[in-house]
């Protein structure tokens, strides 16, 4: 049998080489090119009779990005300053403070949607705009030409960096080079059965092949999976380094640029850095460079293979994510993770995986991140991985807990020397594999059957529609009701299907339209917090409430508990020990150290917390999403004999006016002064300074973090074996029987003024 011919048809078309070209045009080679290459506005490789998508699971953005509009703020400055002016009316308010503020942190980057219902009377001239300034700009004027009859079937998502238009899944079959081929074979190890595939694709149906008999004792070599953060008395990156000091070369996997600057900074004196444009045609210079090495490489957990004795150590630094602001509004913001469970769980088993290509291969694996081990130690998110990786994964865990650098040190030689004593590892790693079964999610079944209605839906509302496609909207809906799990995507598709409703009502002026777009936004906003769907609703219907115009922000809140769960380790010991670390400094009288108690239990409770270093500043701010401030001046070092001073007021007094001048809140966000003393009356000098400034005691303080403290054990004891929508819930319920939920908090930080304590 002769071999098969391939040309490589990869980079500028124009650039394809011509001889190779015409081979696969003549049908005498298979054509090997990017997703890009066939998912562009006019491809040269127009009429593939089949197509074969390797890596199908990592497709998500190459195939969405012909129908995706991404404008930078810094790339396309003047093009971003006219589309936030013209919709600035339609941004949720806290977008625009960012998009005002200028400069963010990556973990702070708030993603919100744009709702074509808010912003459905500028559509013309957000049309108008987009022509003019794409149709000189090659990056934008493709994508634009795709969408530019058809925005208002599309989403618009926004923050402080960049803006997003894209239909919610790509209608690929309306691309003809996509959809004319007479087969499409889908390559992946890694494919769900919750429909993810083929909203990727913007396909109904795909056949899978049956797995092989055997299968869940089939792997591709071994990994030795260690969590240093599980470890409570060491720095893990530090510990990391003296690991990578044994090895000839490493890879790092970085989620952004600024992490990869610190690596660099790290270890560039004692290693050789090889970054990605080092690699763009081999990995040679890294694979054979003659002294130790890094590779070093952010945003990429996928394509890069590395065998053998090519590479042996990886370190995770990071969740592996999709960089598109839908994923990060569905993640971040509406705080709905479990219907992306299969492609987040294939992504990071895909990362793991880059040093361990076939069944006798063997390499190291760091889980550096907080989040990724947390993922990690959360049962009904590994039960869905093979069963191989599941014990590696439960191995690594245990052996994880209370290590010092050197243990970690001597494990990894241990593992990678292939000493005698790893088989008795080895044996324990089998054992606990033929235990473990990949267990489908619970959500698996009515993802699946809401599938082919989400796509059916995308290529309604594409042709314009909208009574069609509110009716499979409908049908979406039935098939993901009831259950925790999928309540945040139920906000997401009562939005759509109000959506759909309206413009159903603004073609064919019938008020029915217009009553179910008032239904569906009430269904939204009770199945989520976003405080711009209770106001879209209040606003069609005519019966503004101003009293609920500012929602509970519940995913603002419980992402910040959840930050120092991940941060604290839902097992091992680090937990308790940094409890019992954090009750000794809120109880502590001396200033500094109560000063980094009251931060965290800020953090406890929900807030993003702020700290001052210079002198006269305010002593600590908590900030619970947009809804309210507090500022404090704590006063813990002072005799409890005498009244709080005229000095104590007013230091207080300006601490609000220091808050707004850092830009730390939004002008909209109301912001209280409380004051923390041991002192129970106030000086009678202090009386015409008082203003609405709130008092509590030190020890209302303590009291407060006790029971803070059981509310949050008890989460944590919750937390392995519940998705994260499940544990919003429990974190709602556990929080509020404590009377230490959102709204508790804000009505005990101000229960008490200044002006009802005692003159003395």
């Amino acid at each position: 049998m002769g071999s098969i011919k391939t040309s490589l048809l990869v980079g500028p078309q124009s650039q394809y080489d011509s001889s190779l070209f015409f081979q696969y045009q003549q049908g005498k080679s298979i054509a090997i090119s990017t997703y890009s290459g066939v998912f562009n506005t006019n491809p040269r490789i127009d009429d593939p009779e089949v197509i074969i998508c390797d890596d199908a699971h990592a497709a998500d953005n190459y195939v969405a990005d012909l129908w995706t509009l991404t404008i930078q703020r810094v790339k396309h400055k003047d093009l971003f300053i006219s589309i936030h002016r013209l919709l600035q009316s339609a941004i949720p308010d806290y977008v625009n403070y960012q998009i005002d503020l200028g400069v963010i942190k990556p973990s702070e980057e708030h993603v919100d949607l744009i709702s074509n219902i808010s912003c459905y009377e500028y559509i013309p001239e957000l049309e108008r705009i987009l022509g003019e300034f794409t149709k000189n700009d090659k990056d934008l004027m493709y994508s634009w030409s795709v969408l530019s009859s058809h925005l208002e079937s599309c989403s618009i998502y926004i923050s402080a960096k960049s803006i997003e238009i894209r239909p919610i899944i790509p209608p690929s079959l309306n691309h003809q080079p996509f959809s004319g081929a007479k087969q499409r074979i889908y390559m992946s190890a890694t494919l769900g059965e919750d429909g993810d595939i083929e909203r990727v694709f913007g396909v109904k149906k795909i056949a899978r092949l049956p797995i092989p008999e055997e299968w869940h004792k089939r792997s591709t070599g071994r990994r030795l999976i260690l969590f240093p953060r599980q470890s409570s008395d060491l720095d893990p990156k530090e510990t990391v380094i003296e690991m990578i000091k044994k090895v000839p070369r490493a890879l790092i996997l970085v989620p952004d640029n600024n992490n990869l600057k610190e690596w660099e900074e790290k270890l560039s004196k004692s290693h050789t850095i090889v970054k990605s444009d080092d690699i763009e045609q081999n990995l040679d210079k890294f694979t054979r460079c003659s002294s130790p090495s890094i590779l070093l490489l952010a945003t990429r957990y996928d394509g890069i293979d590395l065998p053998a004795d090519d590479c042996r150590f990886m370190v995770l630094d990071g969740e592996p994510s999709a960089s598109g602001l839908q994923e990060m509004y569905m993640r971040t913001r509406l705080f709905a993770s479990s219907q992306l469970y299969n492609r987040i769980r294939t992504r990071i088993t895909q990362a793991m995986g880059r040093c361990t290509r076939d069944e006798s291969d063997y390499s190291v694996v760091i889980i550096l991140d907080d989040k990724l081990t947390k993922r990690c130690c959360t049962k009904n998110f590994t039960q869905g991985m093979h069963p191989e990786l599941q014990a590696e994964i439960s191995f690594g865990l245990q052996n994880s807990m209370d290590y010092t650098t050197s243990d970690f040190v001597e494990l990894s030689e241990a593992f990678l020397n292939r000493v005698p004593e790893w088989q008795e590892a080895e044996q324990d790693i089998r054992k606990q594999r033929d235990s473990f079964e990949k267990t489908p999610d619970s959500t698996v079944i009515s993802l699946a059957k809401a599938m082919p209605y989400e796509i059916d839906y995308v290529y309604a509302s594409w042709q314009g529609q909208h009574e069609k496609a509110l009716t499979l909207a409908q049908k979406v809906l039935e098939a993901i009701e009831g259950g925790s799990d999928l309540k945040p995507y139920r906000a997401f598709w009562y939005h759509q299907a109000a959506t759909s409703a309206f413009l159903a009502w603004k073609y064919l002026d019938n008020e029915t339209f217009k009553n179910a777009t008032v239904s569906y936004l009430e269904k939204s906003a009770a199945s989520c917090s976003l405080t711009w769907i209770e106001k879209l609703r209040s606003d069609l219907s005519g019966n503004s409430n101003k009293l609920i115009d500012r929602e509970l922000p519940l995913q603002e809140w419980f992402q910040q508990i959840d930050s120092l769960l991940q941060e604290w380790g839902i097992s091992g010991s680090k937990f308790a020990k940094k409890l019992t670390e954090t009750q000794r400094i809120i109880e502590a009288q001396e200033a500094k150290k109560f000063e980094n108690g009251l931060a965290i239990l800020g953090r406890m409770l929900g807030a993003k917390t702020h700290q001052w270093k210079d002198d006269g500043a305010p002593d600590g701010l908590w900030i619970f999403g947009d809804l309210v401030a507090f500022v404090f001046e704590a006063k813990t070092n002072e005799s409890p004999t005498k009244g709080i001073s005229l000095d104590t007021v007013t230091q207080a007094g300006r601490h609000e006016v220091r808050t707004r001048a850092d830009k730390l809140i939004p002008e909209f966000m109301p912001c209280f002064t409380i004051i923390i003393s041991p002192r129970t009356t106030i000086d009678k000098l202090t009386l015409p300074h008082l203003q609405e400034i709130s008092y509590m005691s030190h020890e209302d303080i303590v009291k407060l973090f006790n029971n803070a403290a059981m509310v949050f054990e008890r989460l944590r004891a919750s937390a392995s074996g519940n998705s994260d929508e499940a544990l919003l819930d429990n974190a709602l319920k556990f929080y509020s029987e404590k009377s230490v939920d959102l709204q508790s908090i804000r009505n005990l930080l101000t229960k008490t003024k200044l002006k009802d304590l005692s003159v003395q």
